[in-house]
């Protein structure tokens, strides 16, 4: 209401914020969220130990950095949905340049080969391919896109969007928004 009269702004008015709900939109989620701010390896180490007081939390680190972090980048969003193919994850990284897309596409991918997955339940890391049978990765412009497909079951893919899971892990950015 407050945006509505003029008080104060919404994130529809951020451009990096109103080309991430477009993307997700496009790649059809059913339900989405968008963050301003993207993990880094520290952070997830301490979430998960908050979580779980028996984390290796050196073990886990290493792991998690075992592939590039993702360069820097202001927004991630993620979304649920199913297609013909059957249940994805979609993904929307905004990039500050198409450059930086075209890095983090490569790092996205070389993340999903070579990195895994960990839960509070299960502290060792599980690879991606034990979670996505298949992914679609592109770049728009500023954007990295990806669909994410699931095995047999859904339960892995929210970890990977609302559990800060390690896929898109960045290097910190300087000064977050």
């Amino acid at each position: 209401m407050a945006a509505e009269s003029g008080q104060t702004s919404t994130l529809a008015q951020d451009p990096d914020f109103a080309l991430a709900a477009r993307a997700l939109s496009g790649l059809q989620v059913t339900a989405g969220a968008i963050s301003d701010y993207p993990m880094t390896p520290d952070d997830l180490v301490a979430s998960l130990k908050r979580l779980n007081e028996g984390f290796d939390n050196e073990a886990l680190k290493k792991s998690l950095t075992a592939s590039p972090l993702l360069a820097p980048f202001p927004i991630v969003a993620g979304g649920l949905g199913q297609d013909g193919q059957g249940w994805f994850v979609a993904v929307v990284i905004v990039n500050k340049d198409a450059q930086s897309a075209q890095t983090n596409e490569a790092r996205l991918e070389a993340r999903l080969r070579n990195g895994g997955y960990v839960t509070s339940e299960n502290p060792t890391v599980v690879p991606w391919s034990n979670a996505f049978g298949s992914a679609a990765i592109g770049v728009s412009g500023k954007l990295v896109m990806a669909k994410l497909y699931g095995r047999s079951h859904i339960y892995p893919l929210p970890y990977a969007l609302f559990y800060s899971q390690p896929l898109f892990l960045g290097a910190p950015l300087a000064v977050h928004r």
